[in-house]
């Protein structure tokens, strides 16, 4: 299965080329303009034949620069609301998507949703077949 808090990032980058991307949180404090992505949750559905309903809630902060902030806040509000849709063109959708401005940033909150079946290899499921048949 894919890193999909990679796939976010690279859904971010592609929307906002040159911003810095933050997986992991600083203790020195994030440079800015920049993203900070991060999973605050998973919830898996069991279902039939081993599949799974993952859904997944992430955090997307976005920390603006000091030169007009309020003006950045609601820029970045308004292009998340209009254009994070999907992650990696088609890979999944964003689903309850929340956006707040908070403490000079804006705090973007949102699920995803995949059906996966853990453990399944992509190795060779049958390696011969004899067929015995015929027209009559």
């Amino acid at each position: 299965m894919e890193d999909v808090t990679e796939l976010i990032g690279k859904t971010i980058a592609d929307h906002w080329p040159g911003m810095t991307i933050y997986r992991e949180n600083k203790a020195s404090g994030f440079n800015v303009p920049s993203f900070y992505v991060h999973r605050v949750n998973l919830h898996v559905d069991k279902q039939y034949f081993g599949y799974q309903l993952r859904k997944y809630s992430y955090q997307v902060v976005y920390f603006p620069d000091a030169d007009h902030i309020n003006q950045q806040l609601d820029r970045v509000s308004e292009e998340l609301a209009a254009y994070f849709e999907k992650i990696d063109d088609d890979y999944s959708h964003i689903r309850n998507l929340d956006i707040h401005i908070e403490d000079d940033t804006v705090k973007c909150t949102f699920d995803t949703e995949f059906r996966v079946k853990p453990g399944s290899d992509d190795g060779v499921k049958q390696s011969t077949l004899n067929f015995n048949g015929g027209l009559k």
